[in-house]
Formats: C-alpha cells, sequence, structure tokens
C-alpha cells in the first residue's frame, strides 16, 4: 500500500515511533510521482509531498521545535474509526529530527563482549559440575553392565563345575597357593566371558603382558593413597588377569585369612575376590571411581560394601570414611566397598558428601 493510501492505525504509530516511517518518506521522495495502489499518477512530489503525508497521517500536528523524543511523549493522537488512530507531523519535522533521536536496533561491540563475557562466566561455573555428574551416569551404567556379565559368567560356571567348594584350588590355602587360587578362578570364569586378552598370575606382570596396566601406572585409592597390589603388576604379582571385549579389566585373587574365611559350604563364605576396572588402562584407575571390588560367594557374585557388611568391608568404612588405612598399613584400599552403593543408588555421591549411609540419605540432596 502506497503512504498516501493509508491512513494510522496503532501499527504505523508503532512504525512511526521507531524510525521506520521516517525511512519510507524519504524512500518516497527518491521517486518522481506519489502513486495510489493501481499506479495511477495522483501528484508530483516536488509540488504536494507535504499535502501527500499530512493527507495520509492526518492529526494534531507536532510544533516545528518538537523534539523526536518528546513527540513521543506529549503526543496524544486523536481516535478514528474502529480503534484506528492517526497521528501527523510536518514536513519540516520529518526532516529536522536528529539521528541521534532514532531509536537504535542493534547492539554495539562492547554489549557483545559484555554478553559473550557473562556466558562464559556462568559456563564456566556450571559445567565443569554438569560433566562430572555425566561421567558419573555413565560409570553406574558400565558398571551395572559389567555386573550382569559377571553374574552371568557365575551362573554358567556353576552349572558347569558345581558350587566354588568344588573348585580346585580354592579352600584353605596358603601364600604359596595364592596363585594357584588366582588361575582357578579364571580357569572356571573365562569359558563363558568374552575376553581379547587373557593373563594367568604367573605372566600378568611379565613384559608382554597385554592385559596390564601401562608402565608406571599407579593404581590409586579412593583417599589417593597408592595401591601397592595392584600397582604392581610384576612378576611377583598373585591374582590372574583378562581383558574384556569392552575394554574392562577383570581381575581374580583369593585370600584366605581372619577377615576373609576359607571358601566352604555357608553361603557366606568367600570364596574369591573380582576387582573391575571398568575402563582398563584409561585414566583415572582409582577405586571407587573406574576401579570396583566384589566378592565371589558360595551362592553368587557379591558387590562389596552392601547393606549390612561388616568391618572391614562396610561401605562405611571402607568408601565413605577417607580418612582410614587398612591395618596401618600402605595399601590404599578405601574405596573397594563403593560399588553396592553404585548399583543399587546409581550414584556416585559418596565423593561429594560425607553423610551418606544406608540407613539414611542416599544422595548429597538428602532423597
Amino acid at each position: 500500500m502506497k503512504l498516501c493510501e493509508r491512513g494510522a492505525n496503532p501499527r504505523q504509530e508503532r512504525e512511526w515511533q521507531s524510525g521506520l516511517l521516517l525511512k519510507e518518506v524519504r524512500k518516497e521522495m527518491n521517486k518522481k510521482y506519489i502513486t495510489n495502489m493501481k499506479g495511477n499518477k495522483i501528484m508530483e512530489k516536488t509540488k504536494t509531498l507535504k499535502d501527500c503525508i499530512e493527507l495520509a497521517l492526518a492529526g494534531r500536528p507536532l510544533t516545528q521545535k518538537s523534539s523526536f523524543r518528546n513527540a513521543q511523549a506529549d503526543f496524544t493522537p486523536s481516535p478514528v474509526g474502529r480503534g484506528h488512530r492517526k497521528v501527523g507531523f510536518t514536513l519540516a519535522e520529518v526532516f529536522s529530527i536528529h539521528p541521534k533521536d532514532v531509536r537504535k536496533h542493534a547492539f554495539t561491540l562492547a554489549e557483545v563482549l559484555i554478553t559473550l563475557g557473562i556466558i562464559g562466566v556462568v559456563a564456566a561455573m556450571t559445567l565443569p559440575t554438569l560433566i562430572q555428574k555425566q561421567k558419573e551416569k555413565q560409570t553406574v551404567v558400565k558398571l551395572k553392565n559389567i555386573y550382569s556379565i559377571l553374574s552371568q559368567a557365575y551362573t554358567r560356571a556353576v552349572q558347569e563345575y558345581g558350587p566354588p567348594t568344588e573348585w580346585e584350588g580354592l579352600g584353605n590355602v596358603v601364600a604359596d597357593d595364592f596363585r594357584k587360587s588366582a588361575n582357578s578362578l579364571l580357569d572356571h570364569f573365562a569359558p563363558f566371558l568374552k575376553y581379547t586378552e587373557i593373563c594367568r598370575a604367573e605372566n600378568v606382570g611379565t613384559a608382554n603382558a597385554k592385559c596390564k596396566y601401562n608402565e608406571g601406572t599407579l593404581i590409586k585409592a579412593i583417599n589417593g593413597q597408592i595401591d601397592d597390589y595392584f600397582s604392581a603388576d610384576n612378576g611377583n604379582a598373585t591374582y590372574a588377569r583378562l581383558r574384556l571385549n569392552n575394554g574392562a579389566f577383570v581381575s581374580f585373587s583369593y585370600f584366605a585369612n581372619a577377615n576373609r574365611p576359607a571358601c566352604g559350604v555357608s553361603e557366606n563364605d568367600n570364596c574369591g575376590y573380582i576387582s573391575v576396572d571398568i575402563n582398563g588402562k584409561k585414566l583415572p584407575n582409582q577405586q571407587g571411581v573406574d576401579i570396583f571390588s566384589f566378592f565371589i560367594m558360595n551362592n553368587r557374585i557379591l558387590p562389596m560394601g552392601g547393606i549390612g557388611s561388616s568391618n572391614p568391608y562396610s561401605f562405611k568404612y571402607r568408601c565413605l570414611d577417607k580418612t582410614k588405612t587398612i591395618y596401618g598399613s600402605s595399601y590404599g584400599l578405601i574405596g573397594e566397598a563403593c560399588t553396592a552403593w553404585v548399583l543399587q543408588n546409581e550414584n556416585m555421591d559418596y565423593l561429594h558428601c560425607d553423610d551418606l549411609s544406608w540407613e539414611g540419605k542416599h544422595s548429597c540432596n538428602g532423597k
């Protein structure tokens, strides 16, 4: 619709206030003739442009001395027709508006940089927490998957070979038999696991072993202590290991002592020990973070640190309380008993708060 064909309505008034109408009037001045919608000439711009504008936007004229900002503030249009309002101004006022009085519709470089800076600060504060939470969720999924794999392998091994009490090498063993016991566990589980590499206890730490940690890798407990046992990965190792298709390390070992009774007929008898590094050689190689532990009981695979577990294998003693050491030795095994918590509560909040318990809070937010 051409300028002279229309009256001012609320939308047009907004256009005028935003400076858009001013651009349109100036555009009309570049034309030789003012035309209507059908293209017919109405009048020559050089004689009647002022009349054309005032005819199209008739109303109370603004004073020539009025500024654009004052006009916005004190102009009161008169109602015309069905809710439509017309506004008016003189031609002199149109071209006397200073550019500073026209509202800007773009951000300055300084405004953009300030906004980006604020976004960057907020991102720096929130992204690390979000990334950590996402990693912990992925760990929960991986651990559940491996727990399922081990449980199914155990069930099939029992069906094939009978209960662990009947497996060779388990029972009241002495230190010289620890490798034999570890190899026995490996031999009974391996046929029912999908793996890429397998290392018996006598060669798990040798130079050519493919299921060993990288040279110099130190396995850490959840409290930062060095786990001397699994950090050894040398010819003196008393555990056997295989590497699953998904890259996880599964280590088998067996100790019979006062805290780990010999494998017997009782369902609570400990017949072996499994340590799982869910991402193998990849860091951080830390108990309770990517390394988790299980007991091989006489009737099931038992995640360490479950409800009712007694010291020194309880969740509180060997996962939550990071100030403890095991029997005053250099073994940094704090973190072994986090496994049951991760599987059952599906979080790793013990890394972030220390008031959790099986009887009370199951997450840092109190749920």
